[in-house]
Formats: C-alpha cells, structure tokens, sequence
C-alpha cells in the first residue's frame, strides 16, 4: 500500500513539475531582441542624420571639432561634380558631445547636390570605419530634400541601402529603412536648434543579431525634439514590428520627455525598456 501511495506521490510531483516547467517555456518564448535591436539602429541613423544636418549648417567654420572638409564645393549650377563633405572625428574614441554625447570615431562621409535645408537637394551617406558608442557602421543613407508640403512644412525623405551596425559582442543588425521626416515646430527659427520638432513616418526591414528577419512600420508618427539631442531624440510615437515567426510587438515611446524610456507591448503583456543611447 505504501509502495502506491508513494508511487502516486511521485506521478503528481513529476506532473506538477512539468506544468511549471512549461509555464517557464512559454514565457522564454517572448522574445524583445528585434524591439531592441531596432531601437538601437534606429537611434544610430537619427543620430546621423542630426549630424549631418548640423554640419551643413556649421560648413566646417565654426568647431575644430569634429574635423569639416569640403572638396569640390561650388555655386554653379548645373553642377557637373558632386560636392562633398567629410565629417572626421579622428581615428580615437572621443565622446561627443561632451558632455551628453556618444563615444565616435572615424568618418562620415556625404556626396550631395545642394545643402541639407536646400529643396530637392540629395546627400548620398557613406562612412569610413565610422563607430559610435564602439558600433561600427556600414552601408549607404540617402537624403533627399523634397521640398515643403501642402501644410508648408518641408519634408525629408531618408532612406538606407544595406546599413548595418555591429560590434563583436553583439553581433550584427541589418536594416532597409524607407521614412519621410516632417519639419513641423522651428521651421521660422532657423538658427535656434533647440526648438525644432519633426515628425517620421514609414517603414523597414532588417535582421536581428539572432538572425531572425523583422519588418516595421509606424503606426502613429514618431516625434522628434532636437531639445533632446543629450537624450533620445524621439518623445512619442508608436511602431508596429514583425519579427519572423513572432507575434506582432508595439513599441511605445510614451507621450513626453527624453529619457529613451519605451514600453514593448505583445499579447497584452508590457516590457519597459530603455533604449541604449
């Protein structure tokens, strides 16, 4: 009698176990690598784009620091040569902005047709053992100007071809992206950064560091606030991210504030996260 007794005991401990065994593996199941994995080459390009921006409003005269080069460079039009325009932070990690800012080194490389804020203009994007924060950065970013909208708002059309960021520790990410960004605070305060707002609309693809394919899209436009630029640039917004295999994820970038705080939300459940920066 005992001999059943314990052998009972035995089927219920071992089914027990299994339950709890597999409440583990469902949640193991969920999975934010994608989420985090775009947040961090989203973060990365923004970045570059703001420096980009920046340095054709600062046209190599007014910092030592990052090194400016214009080669090229003309007024005439039509231009039978691109100009372009070299961003050069040296061949050591140094942290720029300092304070606030990201550690860089090597180049940014940009081919353009007229200046960032000139309408139409188009900057071609290469780079030249370019890392930020020890991420080494690869592939091509053009920017096109597409001129003011009907609302009189000019409106960016940012788009990568084979950009990818790595480090040894992390693996690779891989990313076609296809956005448009809207200038819709600031606009008439040219020279007063701070104030600028935009808005980003679109979509993208990539592969994860796990090797998973994901797609994106922006399901409520993202806002950007150049008042952030020690922060995260995006305040608020939604994107709605596919990864092979996977439920669908939203990432919410909550309402305010630029403290790279999002939320991923998949089934109902949330996982707060912060964006590396």
């Amino acid at each position: 009698m005992k001999k059943i007794f314990s052998f009972y005991i035995a089927v219920i401990f071992v089914f027990l176990s299994c339950k709890d065994e597999n409440v583990l593996q469902k949640s193991e199941l969920v999975s934010t690598q994608a989420c985090e994995d775009y947040l961090l080459i989203e973060n990365i390009l923004l970045d570059i784009d703001e420096t980009i921006e920046q340095a054709f409003r600062d046209n190599g005269i007014s910092k030592g620091y990052p090194n400016y080069t214009l080669k090229n460079f003309n007024y005439s039009f039509p231009q039978d040569t691109l100009d372009t325009l070299i961003v050069d932070f040296g061949n050591s990690n140094i942290l720029y902005p300092n304070p606030g800012g990201k550690l860089r080194k090597g180049k940014i490389i940009s081919e353009f047709t007229g200046k960032y804020h000139d309408s139409l203009s188009i900057i071609n994007i290469s780079f030249d053992n370019y890392q930020v924060n020890n991420y080494l950065v690869e592939g091509e970013i053009v920017i096109i100007n597409n001129g003011k909208n009907i609302q009189g708002n000019s409106v960016y059309l940012i788009s990568s071809n084979n950009m990818s960021v790595s480090n040894n520790s992390r693996g690779k990410i891989d990313w076609q992206v296809n956005i448009s960004k809207e200038w819709i605070i600031g606009e008439e305060t040219f020279f007063n950064k701070n104030d600028d707002g935009f808005i980003l609309n679109g979509t993208s693809s990539g592969n994860s560091t796990n090797n998973n394919n994901f797609s994106s899209t922006i399901m409520s436009p993202l806002m950007i606030e150049y008042n952030c630029l020690y922060g995260c640039l995006v305040t608020s917004g939604e994107v709605k991210l596919t990864p092979d295999g996977y439920e669908d994820r939203i990432i919410d970038y909550g309402n305010e504030g630029c403290d790279c705080n999002v939320v991923i939300i998949t089934n109902s459940e949330t996982y707060p996260k912060i964006i590396l920066n």
